[in-house]
């Protein structure tokens, strides 16, 4: 999943997100994704022992370059397939 989004150059963003996975319906429990927002990065592994989706809220920081920065989401728990 990708979007550009209207950026002010030189101005700091926070890109504030939740994510949730759960052992229901043979899921292992744990969910990992890569997320990017112009060159600021990091993965994100979400746990989770129980049967219902229990939510957590992450950031991620970064600072503006461009009139427009990419935000991209990607899964890195199944290889071979992304929410590109």
């Amino acid at each position: 999943l990708q979007q550009m989004v209207a950026t002010q150059p030189g101005r700091s963003y926070t890109l504030r997100f939740h994510a949730a996975t759960s052992r229901a319906a043979g899921r292992s429990g744990i969910a990992q994704f890569a997320v990017s927002a112009g060159s600021a990065s990091m993965t994100v592994t979400v746990t989770n022992g129980q049967d219902v989706f229990v939510w957590q809220e992450f950031t991620l920081d970064f600072s503006a370059t461009t009139t427009s920065t990419l935000v991209r989401f990607e899964s890195t728990t199944i290889t071979d397939d992304t929410f590109e």
